[in-house]
């Protein structure tokens, strides 16, 4: 199956799901749960996600103009930076 969903800022985020593949079969490999994350304490809000799971075995692609948390995104989700609101696991 085909999803996909819009990050702020524009980006997009999507990907294919293998049939054999279903959200109740595996648990997710990565699952954000109510995201905010800022740079500086009082500074702006770069990136804001509600939920985003993805399944064991599901591919993903990230894409969107330069500055729209990309790669904020993928420091969160390597453990390299830490979000003060929300679940990243």
């Amino acid at each position: 199956s085909l999803w996909c969903g819009l990050l702020p800022n524009g980006c997009g985020v999507g990907g294919t799901l293998p049939s054999e593949v279903t959200e109740s079969s595996v648990d997710a490999a990565i699952d954000i749960q109510g995201l905010e994350f800022r740079y500086r304490p009082n500074g702006p809000l770069v990136l804001k996600i509600d939920e985003l799971r993805l399944q064991r075995g599901e591919h993903c692609f990230l894409h969107g103009p330069s500055g729209c948390g990309k790669t904020t995104l993928l420091g969160l989700v390597a453990g390299v930076l830490r979000a003060p609101v929300g679940r990243v696991r």
